[in-house]
């Protein structure tokens, strides 16, 4: 402490009355550090020296009233504040500086209102701010709390601790009034008022590319509690978030890889019973020009793609098991096609309750080359693609349906792929291409999450393979099932023996099967007839 100053004292004896206009101090220095073995530099400083209270030590009277002390005014400026936590492996750092805290009518009793003002600047960017009255012997209090542009750079190393990224930016601040007194089960605390965390950018360790952020992610209508616990949201908007998800070499998701693994979790007799989650509820999410881009790098060549300009609603998030959110979200996919997201979810128990359609239109297929080729061994050379997805989930089984409109798909050259099916993609293609050069096809899915082998995307490449097989083996009983014309009618045409002529059943078969081929002219049509020599 570099200054210190009482000014305006007075002491009445006989009436133990002592009164100050005010106390002033300055240049005020401390130093909290913990170092990385977690310990506290304050603990030793703390700790009561052995023999303190010795038997010469006279004890203070607990009877002696306590003088009538009142101080008018005690304030403290140029104030500073080190934090230093070294126990993440690089160290944290946060100074308040510029520090003034103001008090009002001082006194010794305890329970009396103490009106409170005091202001920090952070070194590091941004500034703290709070006004009220606080009863330091109950403890309890009301504040109004300010904190404005508080840099987030020097919180990064807590995040680097549990996964590779690098918290490249960012900025904090709420406003509002906080509330606390004692309560039954501890601490009794309220807040209501709002918060932002602007211009965040969380890169990635290794690479040193964006991963994850935002421009802004903010609320003005936020109301927490503790004592009964509580976090309700009137409206949540986050500005441009940006995400990235990449599948790499080894099949392995960037999300897996950027999570540092820990060490090993101690086994225990008996599983801890699971704590119930903390009660949030948020009534509206709005999203704004979000961004999501996306790579497959385990395909060749590579394949990427990116949904932008993604905005809607989610409304109802909540902890509440019996909660369901309402989501609505539109967006672009690449250049000109368009992303569509409706329905219902369980943020928090997506396995038990899941009821979502997502529409995608006019997407470009040649940029799906890379999954033609690994799995169909071919090329696409043009075709737009349409795709509606319904997924529905109860209780942990999925029941889902897939429809796929293709319109003037073009195949080009083959590709080698150990994994491409052995079909002659041609002619299912020309069955099931119309005249207009449209391909329809809806493959319903299901299947239990609980299965060890599950996979969605294989559930639904089986369904596509499936069809695909039927079609080629079978292509004159499959044009009649596409075509609504019955199966069977297009099985055979037959004679009586010795006749060339055909009666008026098996006529109405020709000219369904005429039809049939108008409807689909890539196809064309060879017969091999047959004779019964007996």
């Amino acid at each position: 402490l570099r200054r210190a100053a009482l000014s305006g004292a007075t002491v009445q004896l006989p009436g133990n009355r002592i009164a100050v206009e005010a106390v002033d101090l300055g240049g005020a220095r401390a130093l909290v550090a913990v170092d990385r073995k977690q310990r506290l530099n304050w603990q030793e400083i703390l700790r009561a020296a052995p023999g303190a209270q010795g038997a010469g030590t006279p004890a203070a009277d607990a009877s002696a009233p306590l003088p009538d002390l009142r101080i008018a005014r005690v304030r403290a400026d140029d104030i500073e504040l080190q934090f230093r936590d070294a126990s993440q492996g690089a160290p944290v750092a946060l100074d308040l500086v510029q520090g003034t805290i103001a008090l009002q009518d001082v006194g010794l009793d305890l329970q009396k209102a103490i009106p409170v003002e005091a202001g920090f600047a952070v070194r590091q960017g941004g500034r703290l701010q709070a006004r009220g009255t606080v009863v330091p012997g109950k403890p309890s209090g009301r504040l109004d709390l300010r904190m404005a542009g508080v840099s987030l750079k020097p919180f990064a190393p807590y995040l680097n601790q549990f996964a590779r990224l690098d918290l490249q930016r960012g900025r904090a601040g709420t406003h509002g009034r906080l509330a606390f007194a004692p309560g039954s089960r501890g601490l009794k605390l309220d807040f209501s008022g709002g918060f932002s965390v602007d211009d965040l950018v969380i890169l990635e360790e290794d690479t040193g590319e964006a991963f994850l952020g935002w421009e802004k992610f903010s609320s003005d209508s936020v109301s927490v509690a503790l004592a009964p616990d509580r976090v309700h949201i009137r409206e949540l908007v986050a500005l441009k978030p940006f995400g990235k998800l990449i599948i790499f070499e080894d099949q392995t998701l960037n999300l897996q890889r950027l999570r540092r693994s820990g060490p090993a979790p101690v086994a225990a007799t008996a599983p801890p019973p699971s704590a119930a989650p903390f009660p949030l509820a948020v009534e509206r999410l709005r999203v704004v020009d979000a961004r999501m881009e996306f790579a497959d790098l385990s395909l060749r060549p590579q394949f990427g793609t990116a949904m932008h300009e993604l905005g809607g609603v989610v409304t109802g998030l909540s902890t509440d098991p019996a909660a369901s959110a309402q989501v609505e979200l539109d967006g672009k996919v690449d250049e000109y096609g368009s992303a569509r997201i409706r329905g219902s979810i369980q943020p928090f128990r997506a396995t038990e309750a899941t009821d979502l359609v997502l529409a995608f239109r006019n997407l470009e297929m040649a940029r799906l080359t890379p999954y033609s080729g690994k799995f169909a061994g071919r090329r696409i050379e043009s075709g737009r693609l349409s795709v509606d997805l319904e997924y529905k989930i109860r209780q942990r089984q999925l029941a889902g349906t897939n429809k796929f409109v293709v319109n003037r798909l073009k195949l080009g050259e083959r590709v080698d792929s150990p994994d491409a099916m052995k079909l002659p993609l041609d002619l299912a293609i020309a069955l099931l291409e119309d005249s207009d050069g449209v391909i329809d096809l809806d493959l319903p899915v299901s299947g239990s999450l609980d299965d060890p082998q599950f996979s969605y995307g294989a559930i639904v490449w089986k369904a596509i393979v499936n069809v695909l097989t039927k079609i080629v083996t079978a292509p004159v009983r499959a044009l009649g099932a596409l075509l609504g014309g019955g199966a069977e009618k297009f099985e055979a045409v037959g004679f009586d023996p010795g006749s060339s002529t055909l009666l008026p059943p098996e006529q109405e078969k020709l000219k369904l099967l005429a039809g049939a081929l108008a409807r689909r002219p890539a196809l064309t049509l060879a017969i091999r007839p047959g004779y019964d020599p007996a």
